[in-house]
C-alpha cells in the first residue's frame, strides 16, 4: 500500500522573488529602514536605499535623499560626543545602538531611537550599513510628562504635610519679630538686624508659596478674553517694584483680533513671572516690548504673544535651562517662575520657547490656540 503525504509543498521561488518579497516586507514595516554605503569618512556614507516610512518621519523624498550622507539629518543639538562614539563603534565592525536628536527637511526636531548593524560579504568585509529607526519623540514626552506628574504628586503630598505647621511656624516668627520692632523701635543696630529677618522671612515664604502652587494640579477656567488688557492689568499689579525706576513699556497691538480663550488668573501669573525676569535682568533704562502676532500652529490658528527686553540675554545654558524646575541665576531667585510659565501655557494647549535668533536682551514666545471667538 502506497502512503500519500496530504501536506502541500510550498513552491519553489527563485531568488529574485524572494527578494521581492522581502523588499515589499520592510516597506511595509512602521520603522524606518535606510541602507548606506560602508566608508565613514566624510562625505560618506551615501545612502542607497531608504523606505517609505523612512522619508515620511523625516520628510524628505527619496529621490531627495539617495546619493547623500545621513549627516543632512545632523543639527545644532544633535550630540557630538555620541556621534563620535557611534564612529568609533562602527569603525570597530561593530553594531550601534542610541536614541539621537535629528532634524527633519523643515529642521523641526525629533527624537530618533536607532540600531545600526554591519552588512557583509563572503568574504566578512564591510559593504554597508543598514539602520532601523523609530521616532521616539512622543514616547519620550509622554514618559516624561508622567514622570514630571509623579515627581508633582510627591512634592504635593510632602507640601500638604508640611502646609499646615509652616504657615503656624511664619504667624510665630512674624508675631515675634513685630514684638522686637516695638522694643527696638529706638535702636537703629537692632532695627537693621528685624529687617534682615523680615527678608528672610519674605523669601522663606515665597519659596514656600512657589513650591506649593508648582506642585497642585493646574485647573483652568477658560473664558473668553483681550490679551492687551490682561498685559496691561498684569504690568499694573507690578507697580511697586517699578517704583524709582527708568522703564519704557510698549505694547504692539496692531490690528490683530486679541480675543483668546485663556484663564484670566494663570494668564496673569504666566506674564508676571517673565516680567519680573526682565525687570531683574536688565539695568535702567529698562525696554520692555510685547508685540502680537496671527499664526498657524499644526493647522489651527494660534495667537503669538512675543516679550522682549534689553537685558544681558541668556548664555547657552541658560537658554537650554531656563524652564528646569530650581535652576535660577538669582541671588534670591526660586527657580520656579518659569517652570510655572511653562506649566501653565502648556495646560492652555499651547507652547512657550525662548527666541533663538535675537541679537541682545531675552525674548520669550508664548503661543496660544485661539479655542473659540465671539
Amino acid at each position: 500500500m502506497t502512503l500519500i503525504d496530504h501536506e502541500k509543498t510550498l513552491p519553489l521561488q527563485s531568488g529574485d522573488e524572494i527578494l521581492k518579497l522581502i523588499k515589499a516586507a520592510v516597506e511595509h514595516v512602521s520603522h524606518s529602514v535606510v541602507i548606506t554605503t560602508a566608508e565613514l569618512d566624510a562625505p560618506g556614507p551615501r545612502i542607497v536605499y531608504v523606505t517609505p516610512a523612512f522619508s515620511r518621519m523625516t520628510g524628505y523624498a527619496k529621490d531627495e535623499l539617495i546619493g547623500k550622507t545621513p549627516r543632512i539629518l545632523q543639527g545644532p543639538n544633535t550630540d557630538r560626543n555620541l556621534l563620535a562614539k557611534m564612529r568609533k563603534q562602527l569603525a570597530q565592525g561593530q553594531s550601534f545602538t542610541c536614541e539621537l536628536i535629528n532634524y527633519r527637511k523643515d529642521r523641526s526636531e525629533y527624537l530618533v531611537e536607532l540600531a545600526l548593524d554591519p552588512v557583509r560579504d563572503e568574504a566578512e568585509k564591510i559593504t554597508h550599513w543598514i539602520a532601523v529607526q523609530q521616532d521616539v519623540t512622543e514616547r519620550r514626552r509622554a514618559e516624561e510628562t508622567l514622570a514630571q506628574a509623579e515627581r508633582l504628586a510627591s512634592i504635593g503630598a510632602a507640601m500638604a504635610g508640611l502646609s499646615h505647621e509652616s504657615r503656624n511656624a511664619l504667624q510665630r516668627i512674624q508675631a515675634s519679630v513685630d514684638e522686637l520692632a516695638e522694643l527696638g523701635a529706638d535702636r537703629p543696630e537692632l532695627m537693621a538686624h528685624i529687617a534682615g529677618i523680615r527678608h528672610s522671612q519674605d523669601d522663606l515664604f515665597q519659596l514656600y508659596e512657589e513650591v506649593r502652587e508648582f506642585a497642585a494640579p493646574v485647573r483652568l477656567d477658560q473664558r473668553i478674553c483681550y490679551l492687551d488688557n490682561i498685559v496691561h492689568d498684569t504690568w499694573a499689579t507690578l507697580a511697586i517694584k517699578r517704583e524709582g525706576r527708568t522703564i519704557w513699556f510698549r505694547v504692539h497691538a496692531g490690528n490683530i483680533d486679541l480675543q483668546c480663550e485663556v484663564d484670566e488668573f494663570a494668564m496673569r501669573q504666566t506674564l508676571r513671572n517673565i516680567f519680573e525676569n526682565s525687570l531683574a535682568a536688565c539695568s535702567d533704562p529698562v525696554e520692555i516690548d510685547v508685540s502680537f502676532a496671527e499664526v498657524l500652529h499644526l493647522g489651527q490658528p494660534t495667537l503669538r504673544i512675543s516679550l522682549r527686553d534689553n537685558g544681558p540675554g541668556l548664555n547657552d545654558e541658560q537658554r537650554r535651562r531656563i524652564f528646569d524646575e530650581f535652576y535660577t541665576t538669582k541671588p534670591n531667585g526660586t527657580g520656579l517662575g518659569m517652570a510655572i510659565v511653562k506649566r501653565l501655557v502648556e495646560a492652555h494647549g499651547g507652547q512657550v520657547v525662548v527666541a533663538a535668533d535675537f541679537r541682545s536682551g531675552a525674548e520669550i514666545i508664548v503661543t496660544l490656540p485661539r479655542g473659540r471667538r465671539r
